[in-house]
């Protein structure tokens, strides 16, 4: 315990050391047991084909996704058992393993450790040195010695086939590249894919790249380094394992700081330049500009009227003058001879404030800031401060194309244009950016402009409109403060969360083809930026050195990079499943579907895409086939929710990607089947929609039958009651009708051969009496009788009843007749208040109505049958008609048959009677 203390504090003195010291190009970072680890005593490290990686403790065994630890329980009898871990091994197939000193091999499982091989004990048991996985059985070496496994005990290979030879050989040259050998040697040596030498010397770690003379050590680890164990990951990482001090990853600087003889350049800086003599020029976030040269820094103040200046903007012209301009004061040119800052333009007080400054193709300076615009040819300023388009804005960016237009940008993200006569808009910037400052501009044609913004991603002005790209396509952070255009393709940008790459290409490939989604390179502290943050604000924000690097000013001094140097190998992130929460319950992921139920669930999905290098910034996409339609951006969390999820069976899909903008190969497959309750499961509905159909259809017969039934009933009953009219109407004409002719004969025989005069007159009487009877009896023998139920039978009757009746009282009878009559049946009860209705029209035309003639007219109307009874006589005051008998009788018979009636009558023009029937259909 005294010794780790003693090394930990080394290790804490060693960083703060490093303040004092140039900085070297490495990244080191170690774990201990405060953040998870077992132990401290780390003697073993693999990494599995899934990108994690396997430590060997003496605590136990873990595994590590470069975010969190995760032990594995040792099982079984061997629970409370300590082990002595040689070495960890991890073959091609996945599986891990663990050699002992004294307890022989064992496989790593999810629920603990399986023995494969127990040793013989003693003081040297001979321990596992190598294992392999080859044509589907596994091996390993001990003493020298091919064993392979399966067998109780492990059965040994005394004449390996040719195939398990050369694998054998194969696998002792990667693990003498890793510096294992086939003895408990430390390892001194490792030589990574690129062919550098990564040696421990002295206690020391060194590292010579390849075709090196020299070698250049870890200064942080400089005389504290022992490792049990070595190891490349699949991303170029080292880890090494220190008996004392916990997992330790060495990783190559990315990003480096300004070098000074004592340290870095480290104070907040706003914007740099360097000038052709290799000068640096760094403005200073307290005030005024720092010098750095050959490892010095000179501070060059800037004081007018007593106040300390912030620089805003810094531009060495191609005359090699600097020039400086200030937040909130004038502009200034630096003296060569005396290294000050002389103020400029004193007859011009206007030209101050200025944020951007930028020269053209013909040498002249154009100065812009708030409101105001300047240009400056060398011996005139001219100033378009008037210009009512630049009224109430602040100019923040300025760029010229390669045509000579102006291309500006403001704080309140608009965009101008100016050609020397007239500014311009560009178009209607995005919505969702129209109050993001627009901090860079880049016009690469008049037909393709690129823009950077604080907080609305990046701009594209192409095809007359203007293309945005935020978190939508995957940008890392879209408060970018800076933006340039390297070797015509590569944008690197500044912002607020890091340094940001992207390809030019890449981009206008996702405007032509939506479904595609740019690579983008993310670097931070984990790549050696002394802070996430690229300040903006002053000019220049990004600037580009004599050798080809990129500066960044930062609020911990510049950053910087060299472009060339950050191709990478892609090494995309290999996507793992967590154990699935449902309900609330863990449950383990296994080759099998995930089952859950019945009925809804809440499903928790937890997975991480393995980067070893940079866990937190892997990204996710995520969707759950069948409930979701398309992936979904989740950022780098590495776990969703999804409830309440309905019955049915379901693909989760994953995609991960990485800080260098490496997506994984495929998506990640996780199956769920979430199980129905018995009612709610395809058998039960479907048998329940057949039971539900065999039961209509069940109904729907017996309702059918008993109509049928019914049915069947009214026409037995119909046809009796017809056949009951037809005898009833016979037997009035065969018996009564023909009695009552032969009473009229007889009285009519007895009045003639009568000579008293009383007695005629009373047998006359009696045989108009009875011919009256006789004509009612048919009438009534007509209404009676099925045959003529027809309105054809109707029509034809309403005809002859009414000659008859008019010529029996002398009076000429005009008739209109429906030649076509419809077939349709009248009832007897509709025929005979017709028929009456009818002759009580004709009674009163012959006895009120005093007319020559009548005029009858049968006609068929909008499925009506109409009769219209017309006399010429007196006629009647229309108010009268609803008085007496006869009328109210025909109203009330039309009625009663579902008809109407309808008296016109005029004084001394006659009147009319229309009767209305509707058909049936």
């Amino acid at each position: 315990m005294l010794r780790n203390l003693v090394l930990l504090f080394l290790f804490a003195a060693m960083a703060e050391a490093q303040d004092a010291a140039p900085r070297s190009e490495f990244l080191v970072r170690v774990w201990q047991s405060d953040e998870g680890l077992p132990g401290n005593v780390v003697r073993s490290i693999g990494e599995s084909a899934d990108g994690r990686l396997w430590i060997a403790t003496a605590e136990g065994i873990s595994r590590f996704d470069g975010l969190s630890f995760r032990t594995v329980e040792t099982g079984g009898t061997r629970r409370d058992r300590k082990y002595d871990y040689f070495r960890i091994f991890t073959p091609d197939d996945g599986s891990v393993w663990v050699a002992t000193h004294s307890y022989g091999l064992f496989r790593v499982r999810e629920d603990g450790l399986e023995s494969a091989y127990e040793g013989d004990g003693g003081a040297e048991p001979g321990v596992v040195t190598r294992v392999l996985s080859h044509g589907g059985s596994d091996y390993f070496v001990r003493k020298g010695k091919l064993w392979r496994i399966g067998g109780n005990p492990p059965e040994a290979v005394d004449h390996p086939a040719p195939d398990l030879e050369a694998a054998f050989s194969t696998d002792v040259q990667r693990q003498q590249q890793r510096g294992r050998g086939e003895n408990k040697n430390l390892p001194e040596l490792l030589v990574d894919r690129n062919g550098g030498e990564w040696s421990i010397r002295n206690r020391s770690l060194s590292y010579r790249a390849p075709g090196a003379a020299s070698s250049v050590v870890v200064k942080e680890l400089e005389g504290r380094v022992a490792a049990t164990d070595m190891l490349e990951d699949r991303e170029g990482s080292i880890w090494l394992a220190n008996p004392s001090y916990g997992l330790v990853r060495i990783r190559h600087r990315r990003v480096i700081q300004l070098p000074l003889h004592n340290g870095v350049y480290d104070s907040p800086a706003l914007a740099a330049v360097q000038s052709k003599d290799g000068t640096w020029w760094i403005a200073n976030r307290n005030g005024g500009v720092d010098r750095v040269r050959d490892g010095e820094v000179f501070h060059v103040p800037i004081v007018t009227s007593g106040l300390v200046r912030a620089v805003a903007c810094l531009k060495e012209d191609r005359q090699g003058r600097l020039w400086i301009a200030t937040r909130d004061a004038s502009v200034y040119l630096l003296n060569p001879e005396t290294q000050k800052v002389e103020g400029q333009f004193p007859s011009n007080p206007e030209l101050s404030k200025i944020n951007v400054i930028v020269e053209d193709s013909n040498g002249r300076l154009w100065f812009g800031g708030n409101g105001r615009l300047f240009c400056w040819d060398g011996s005139k300023v001219e100033s378009y401060a008037d210009k009512p388009e630049l009224s109430g804005m602040e100019i923040f960016c300025m760029a010229f194309a390669p045509s000579g237009i102006l291309y500006l940008g403001t704080t309140d993200g608009r965009m101008f244009t100016f050609d020397g006569h007239a500014f311009l808009p560009l178009g209607g910037l995005p919505h969702t950016s129209t109050r993001a400052c627009i901090s860079s501009v880049i016009p690469v044609s008049s037909g393709e402009v690129w823009a950077s913004t604080i907080g609305g991603g990046i701009l594209l002005w192409k095809d007359g409109r203007w293309h945005r790209f935020g978190s939508a396509q995957g940008i890392p952070d879209e408060r970018l403060t800076t933006l340039t255009l390297e070797d015509g393709d590569s944008l690197w940008m500044g912002s607020l969360g890091g340094i940001l790459h992207v390809s030019r290409q890449d981009l206008i490939d996702c405007v032509d083809d939506g479904k595609k989604f740019p690579r983008w390179l993310h670097l931070d502290r984990s790549d050696g930026l002394p802070t996430r943050e690229c300040v903006g604000g002053s000019r220049p924000c990004v600037f580009r050195a004599n050798d080809g690097s990129l500066w960044f000013p930062t609020t911990s001094g510049l950053a910087g990079l060299n472009p060339r140097q950050m191709e990478t190998p892609p090494v995309p992130p290999v996507i793992v499943f967590e154990p699935v929460e449902i309900n609330g319950v863990s449950h383990p992921v296994g080759a099998a579907p995930i089952v859950a139920g019945p009925g809804f669930v809440r499903l928790g999905l937890n997975f991480t895409g393995v980067s070893l290098s940079a866990p937190e910034k892997v990204t996710y996409q995520v969707r759950l086939v069948g409930l979701e339609g398309a992936p979904r951006f989740i950022g780098n969390h590495r776990e969703v929710d999804y409830q309440p999820v309905p019955p049915g069976r379901y693909r989760f899909e994953v995609s991960a990607t990485n800080g260098e903008g490496v997506v994984s190969m495929h998506p990640a497959v996780l199956p769920i089947e979430v199980r129905p309750h018995f009612w709610q499961s395809i058998w039960f509905i479907i048998t329940t929609i057949v039971g539900g159909l065999a039961l209509a259809l069940a109904m729907g017969w017996l309702i059918a039958r008993s109509r049928m039934k019914h049915r069947l009933r009214e026409i037995r009953v119909h046809g009796m009651l017809e056949a009951e009219r037809s005898r009833i109407s016979r037997d009035l004409h065969d018996e009564l009708g023909a009695s009552l002719t032969e009473v009229s004969i007889l009285t009519e025989l007895a009045a003639e051969a009568n000579h008293d005069e009383k007695l005629g007159t009373s047998l006359g009487q009696l045989s108009m009496k009875a011919r009256q009877a006789v004509g009612a009896l048919d009438e009534i023998v007509w209404a009676t009788n099925p045959a003529q139920d027809s309105l054809a039978s109707l029509v034809e009757y309403l005809a002859f009843s009414t000659r008859e009746f008019l010529k029996a009282v002398d009076i000429p009878l005009h008739t209109d007749i429906v030649r076509e009559v419809p077939e349709a049946m009248i009832g007897p009860r509709r025929r005979h208040h017709v028929v009456l209705a009818t002759r009580e029209a004709l009674n009163n035309a012959v006895k009120y109505a005093g007319s020559e003639s009548i005029s009858l007219r049968i006609a068929i109307e909008d499925g009506k049958l109409v009769v219209r009874i017309r006399d010429e006589g007196k006629g009647f005051p229309i108010e009268y008609a609803t008085g007496g008998n006869g009328l109210a009788n025909m109203r009330k018979r039309m009625s009663d048959c579902g008809g109407d009636c309808l008296i016109d009558s005029i004084p001394g023009a006659g009147t009319t009677v229309t009767l209305s029937l509707p058909l049936p259909p």
